[in-house]
């Protein structure tokens, strides 16, 4: 029988200390209230408040997408933070990231051959224009910008 002094103790092999913390808390497990909205996250970055522009964190959801949020975003999407998430777990989804980035590096650079064979295909082409500039911002794509 498992009593309730367990359920208080036990850690998930992913998490590194349980309890009630702010969602602007580093490595904060957030688990979504409402899946069609967005998937489970990890905080990853923090941005305080400066200059006119309120604090941020930056999430990275199961899918492998960034986020970046309010307080009260995260408030709104997540349930109140319990678990703080091991390093080790986080790297290892940082590491899949980074294959992913690549994935698309190896496609843009399909693209972009196809581009110079038919450059009038893609003539003013909002998405082709935000993954170049994504790219070159990650430093990936500058020789064909």
């Amino acid at each position: 029988m498992i009593d309730a002094n367990y359920q208080d103790h036990y850690l998930p092999p992913w998490a590194a200390s349980k309890g009630k913390y702010p969602y602007m808390t580093l490595l904060a497990q957030l688990s979504t209230k409402d899946g069609r909205t967005c998937g489970n996250a990890v905080v990853v970055a923090i941005a305080p408040e400066r200059e006119g522009i309120s604090a941020h964190a930056i999430v990275l959801t199961d899918a492998g997408n960034l986020m970046n949020l309010t307080p009260n975003e995260m408030e709104e999407y997540f349930h109140p933070v319990e678990y703080i998430q091991l390093r080790v777990v986080l790297e290892d989804r940082i590491d899949d990231l980074v294959i992913a980035l690549n994935d698309l590096f190896i496609d843009f650079k399909q693209i972009h051959a196809v581009w110079n064979a038919l450059p009038d295909a893609f003539e003013e082409r909002p998405a082709v224009k935000a993954t170049l500039a994504m790219l070159k911002k990650c430093g990936m794509g500058n020789e064909y910008t």
